[in-house]
This record gives C-alpha cells, sequence and structure tokens, in this order.
C-alpha cells in the first residue's frame, strides 16, 4: 500500500497517511463513541480495510464553575457538567486534597481547615481519561469557634477575659 485512508463514524470525517502502522487522528468532539476504518490504497486501487472498535474520546471542561457557602469546614461548588463525563475529580488549594462525585452539577467540599482561602479545580472524567478542567475563584472558609472562655473580675471596672480559637 502507498498510503491509508481512516474514516471515523460519526462524522465522516476521512484522513490520509502513509504510516503503515499508526496514526494520531484529529478534529474528534469531546466525550463522542468512534468507530475508525482503515483502507489501505494502493497504485491500482483501494484494497482490504478493517473496523476498529468503538472508543470514546474523553470529556470536555466543565464550565461556569463557582465556589460559595464556605462554613469552617465545607464549601458549595456548582457547574455545568460535560458531556459524557462519568464523575468529577475535585481538588483543593492549598492542601491538594482530591474528594470525587458523580454529580453533574454540584458538590459539598468537605474536611476544610477554618479561616483559610482555597480554590478549587473540577476535571471531568470518563473511561477513556481526564478531561478539561476549570478553577473556581478564591473562597475563604469562616473562623473556628471560640471554646474555654473564662472571665475573671480583676477591680472595679475591668474584667479580664481568656478564650482559645478552635482551629
Amino acid at each position: 500500500a502507498t498510503s491509508y485512508s481512516i474514516v471515523s463514524t460519526p462524522a465522516t470525517t476521512t484522513q490520509t497517511t502513509t504510516n503503515p502502522s499508526s496514526y494520531t487522528f484529529t478534529g474528534l468532539a469531546n466525550g463522542t463513541s468512534y468507530t475508525f476504518t482503515v483502507t489501505s490504497i494502493k497504485a491500482l486501487g483501494t484494497g482490504g480495510s478493517a473496523t476498529s472498535g468503538s472508543i470514546t474520546t474523553i470529556p470536555g471542561a466543565v464550565t461556569g464553575l463557582t465556589a460559595s457557602g464556605a462554613t469552617s469546614s465545607t464549601v458549595n461548588l456548582a457547574w455545568t457538567g460535560a458531556p459524557s463525563a462519568t464523575s468529577y475529580s475535585i481538588v483543593s488549594t492549598p492542601a491538594t486534597t482530591t474528594q470525587t462525585t458523580t454529580n453533574p452539577s454540584s458538590y459539598t467540599f468537605t474536611g476544610l481547615a477554618n479561616g483559610t482561602n482555597y480554590t478549587f479545580t473540577v476535571t471531568s472524567v470518563n473511561a477513556s481519561g481526564s478531561g478539561g478542567s476549570a478553577t473556581s475563584g478564591s473562597i475563604t472558609t469562616t473562623p473556628g469557634a471560640v471554646t474555654d472562655r473564662k472571665s475573671t473580675r480583676l477591680n472595679s471596672g475591668h474584667l479580664g477575659i481568656s478564650y482559645a480559637v478552635f482551629c
């Protein structure tokens, strides 16, 4: 064979190569299942062909990621999911803790430190791998609760107060 014709389905896009063993097919849509038919092209016409099994491209990126509703240890996240994503990986920064959800539009990230400024990156995932991601604006968790409050009368008109802040 002098070249090879590769046709994708769906979309019936044809690309050609002279490499007899591999080719990177470009221009595919995120999160779409494809099959590919490879046909050998000879000087006297076309030769045999073979069709691949189905493979799904990685999903596209989530969009519209927002972070809100911070408490001392949680933040609510919301986004628009990517077609064909089966789960979402969520990473907090700082601490680079990863949590996962299958919910295509929201998640409450837990286990955060109080009084800390965070951003979150949400990445779409399917069986083919990790797709695009989006990063939230920064949000700060609320301070911890005041504990062990004690007061001591020092003298007329003065009061001593001691406390601990839960961190």
